[in-house]
């Protein structure tokens, strides 16, 4: 490893193999030795940051997400201005998910690229299936017995069978995941296409395209929200197929800060006086197909130069993100029915308590559906064992 040190001055400092750590890695630009023996920058691609902090993009997003699901508002401080800072803020939190679906098509990519395509979908039913059925249980149990809802035979099998939203089955809780099936579903022939392609940019730019005229068939529909964010995915899918795409260099993360600047402004204007016609063309959504990979990005950089100071938030989000899918049921499971158990609270104290407690739940729910897939896998294998020496 190669570190720039004291004024420019570049001091060479031998590492064993395999030693390397965050800590250890440059902010724009690796260090490589040429053949005259001399340095020289290179700059590391967009792949490398995202990759590496995916667990702590995850964790930012679905903080980010709650929050925007949430009724809690900062509004307490005592400069106007700054509350509506924090207002638009929430307001934005939606696109956490377009996070989401970028770092979900990088990873979705790389598990295509390593499995054929059974194995892929074996790997995306036992990740998704245990958790959203047993959601399905809570629901049903929890309903019965404390909130007084009852599902009706057609609602479970909508529910269990993720095609409750596409066909508008009430009590089918979060679209998300309903979308996130679809998507595992159709992404190994969008890794055909991006596979093959000897013009891979071309080809995503297509297919980013085709989409989103796609999603315009849906403008004043609820699913809109879905299909709006498939070109986002799209381009994740994209960032892994071409690792050494988009050399990270300061005047790109000139332009990503410029864009997030420019965007912020149009959805905080936009905000502010056409919040109807927002929703209904997906004006909320389309502009961070740019804002999301920007922000992403200076994040990822951010821990990157920062990780002394960061390491242990970056823990915490690296904890949020891995139990994302599990705090995002939990969370819309609180916000809906905790007010029902009658708790004399004012409404921010109340709020506060939901987010707390949705945090603190969904993370039990993620180790108990990891503890009991490791059960089950144990299980399995001892019957495997039996078998054999029978």
């Amino acid at each position: 490893i190669l570190h720039l040190v004291q004024n420019d001055n570049v001091i060479l400092r031998a590492k064993p193999e395999g030693s390397l750590s965050r800590k250890d890695t440059g902010f724009f630009t690796s260090f490589r030795m040429t053949r005259n023996g001399k340095t020289q920058m290179k700059s590391k691609p967009l792949y490398s940051y995202l990759s590496k902090y995916r667990s702590e993009l995850m964790g930012i997003a679905i903080l980010w997400v709650v929050w925007f699901h949430s009724v809690l508002y900062l509004d307490f401080f005592p400069h106007q201005p700054v509350n509506k800072v924090f207002d638009y803020l929430k307001e934005i939190g939606y696109s956490g998910v377009d996070i989401f679906l970028l770092v979900s098509g990088m990873g979705i990519y790389r598990s295509l690229k390593k499995n054929d395509t059974a194995s892929y979908f074996k790997n995306r039913v036992k990740k998704i299936v245990p958790i959203w059925w047993t959601y399905l249980l809570l629901n049903v149990v929890l309903g019965v017995l404390v909130f007084d809802i009852v599902f009706t035979k057609t609602e479970i099998l909508s529910y269990a069978s993720f095609t409750g939203f596409w066909f508008d089955v009430p009590n089918q809780g979060n679209w998300y995941v309903y979308f996130i099936m679809l998507v595992y579903l159709i992404s190994p022939v969008l890794f055909s296409f991006l596979e093959t392609s000897r013009q891979k940019k071309l080809t995503c730019v297509l297919m980013m395209l085709l989409t989103g005229v796609i999603s315009l068939c849906f403008i004043g529909n609820f699913k809109l929200i879905a299909f709006s964010r498939m070109p986002i995915y799209i381009f994740g899918m994209y960032i892994a197929s071409d690792e050494e795409a988009f050399k990270v260099t300061k005047l790109k993360m000139l332009l990503a800060f410029l864009i997030l600047v420019a965007g912020n402004i149009f959805l905080f204007m936009m905000y502010k006086s056409h919040r109807s016609a927002m929703w209904k063309y997906g004006l909320w959504w389309y502009p961070f197909l740019l804002m999301a990979p920007s922000l992403a990005l200076l994040l990822s950089v951010f821990f990157e130069k920062c990780w002394k100071v960061m390491r242990y938030p970056a823990a915490f989000f690296r904890l949020m993100g891995k139990a994302s899918l599990e705090i995002l049921l939990i969370s819309e499971y609180f916000f809906a029915n905790f007010k029902k158990l009658g708790f004399d609270l004012t409404p921010r104290w109340r709020s506060i308590l939901e987010v707390v407690l949705s945090l603190i739940f969904g993370v039990a729910f993620h180790f108990l559906i990891e503890g009991g897939k490791k059960l089950a896998g144990r299980i399995a294998a001892g019957r495997k064992g039996e078998r054999r020496r029978e």
